[in-house]
């Protein structure tokens, strides 16, 4: 069913603009936390939205969003650090150069 709503009521939406001032606030504190430049709020809007959905709710019964959409249990040991230190891998043709490049993990 499409339903319209009158523009600039926030109040009508009500769980909706919940759920989204939530994932600004989660994504601006991550940006904030790990000092990356504003061209990356897009990189922490996602990883905001990936934390809350593994997030344990009293809503859901202790629950995870993801935990009752996937209908599993979701391992936590591959969530690394937003802007940790990592190395990339590098081709090329000369013995002798460095083959790893330093880099800050942001996704």
């Amino acid at each position: 069913m499409h339903q319209t709503i009158c523009t600039d009521t926030p109040q009508q939406n009500g769980q909706v603009e919940r759920n989204h001032r939530h994932i600004l606030k989660v994504a601006r504190v991550l940006r904030f936390q790990t000092h990356l430049p504003i061209k990356f709020w897009g990189k922490c809007a996602l990883v905001a939205a990936y934390l809350i959905n593994r997030t344990l709710t009293k809503v859901l019964n202790g629950k995870t969003p993801s935990e009752i959409l996937f209908n599993n249990k979701h391992l936590y040991d591959h969530i690394k650090v937003l802007r940790c230190l990592c190395y990339v891998h590098v081709k090329t043709k000369d013995k002798f150069a460095s083959r790893s490049c330093k880099c800050i993990f942001i996704g």
